[in-house]
């Protein structure tokens, strides 16, 4: 027996309108669908959902994706993921230096 989750429940409108994205938004298109699984990986990633994140690895290696792409994909989105600390550490590199 399948439990149905509390939005599926108490907001079905919601649940079935995110199904409905999800299904159209993981279709072919201009982008290949290990292409879309690359990018959903990086992206479940940087919003701390490994769970998700090993979902759509599997997705992506299903589609044709290797894992020096899988790499690719992870060392791209480093960049942007972690990149950002380098700037904002320079307000704490501010701090250190007033408070010597």
């Amino acid at each position: 027996m399948v439990v149905k989750s509390l939005l599926e429940r108490k907001q079905p409108h919601v649940a079935e309108a995110f199904g409905k994205l999800y299904q159209a938004s993981f279709r072919e298109g201009g982008l290949s669908l290990k292409v879309k699984e690359l990018i959903a990986m990086c992206t479940s990633l940087a919003v701390n959902c490994p769970e998700c994140a090993k979902g759509h690895a599997e997705g992506a290696m299903k589609n044709g994706a290797t894992e020096d792409d899988i790499a690719e994909a992870l060392a791209v989105a480093l960049m942007f993921v972690g990149a950002p600390i380098f700037r904002r550490s320079k307000a704490i590199e501010e701090m250190l230096k007033s408070s010597e």
